[in-house]
């Protein structure tokens, strides 16, 4: 697609930010057209406002259509105008601002157009995913959890396992002078590493389990299991939705192994990754 497909998406886009521009030159006593309203020479547009009315709408701010939508493009305007006679675009906190969205836009687009290129997931290989995963589809429940954490050292698995309850393993940790904390809480089987959720699916309720991970090691007793399965058509959206994620990920993984190695990258002392 890649390419060609965004540059026509961007056409219009490139457009009306270049009427815009001629718009904003005009001397026009009166806006029309595709500017609403203007402060001194800055046109302001139906664009703006529309981006005014998307924005408005993620903060819970719904009544922005016409002349109240247009008022706080002006006063957003005026604003700004304010912040400029103060220098504040020259402050590094604004110039830091600036190239933080300006790399956040870059990479959506990046995102989009990588996705964009990679091939649609078959029936088979969904069906395959899903069949593969059933803590996440057919069998995804609900679990409420009692458990213990603490660090993980060799032999965990069999030490911890032998434990006749939570109370007992959380005595012989504190012995041991390990770090110890007790919680509960609830989860979903679909959100669980896929190692967790084949030991808890197979736990019977009261039963301890004991997930092993690379820092933290975690005796658990399933309290309540309550089934929220996933199937038919909903597992395929699902299962779909997991697979383009996936394979967007990877494939921006790929992107960032090719930029490192064609880059120079230098670490001060300290923050760079830790050595094999």
């Amino acid at each position: 697609m890649a390419l060609a497909a965004v540059l026509r998406k961007r056409i219009p886009v490139a457009a009306s930010v270049v009427a815009g521009l001629l718009l904003a030159g005009c001397d026009a006593e009166v806006p029309a057209g595709q500017v609403l309203a203007t402060v001194d020479s800055k046109a302001l547009t139906r664009r703006d406002l529309q981006a005014e009315q998307k924005a408005a709408g993620e903060t819970g701010i719904v009544d922005l259509a016409g002349p109240a939508g247009v008022e706080r493009l002006v006063s957003r305007e005026l604003l700004v105008r304010a912040a400029e006679a103060r220098s504040l675009a020259l402050t590094p906190e604004y110039l830091a601002a600036v190239r933080r969205s300006r790399d956040d836009v870059l990479i959506a687009l990046l995102r989009d157009q990588v996705a964009a290129d990679l091939r649609t997931p078959a029936p088979a290989e969904l069906n395959q995913f899903i069949a593969a995963r059933p803590w996440m589809f057919r069998e995804r429940a609900f679990l409420t959890l009692d458990g213990i954490s603490t660090n993980t050292l060799p032999g965990d698995q069999a030490s911890l396992q032998a434990m006749p309850s939570l109370n007992d393993a959380a005595l012989a940790l504190a012995a041991s002078r390990r770090p110890v904390a007790r919680w509960q809480r609830r989860v979903d089987t679909a959100e669980l590493p896929a190692g967790d959720a084949r030991q808890l699916a197979s736990a019977g309720v009261d039963a301890a389990v004991v997930l092993v991970g690379a820092e933290r090691t975690r005796i658990v007793r399933v309290l309540r299991r309550e089934p929220v399965p996933i199937t038919g058509e909903q597992a395929v959206a699902v299962a779909d939705a997991v697979v383009r994620r996936t394979k967007l990920e990877r494939a921006l993984d790929a992107v960032i192994a090719r930029e490192r190695r064609q880059a120079t990258v230098r670490y001060q002392e300290g923050f760079g990754p830790a050595r094999q």
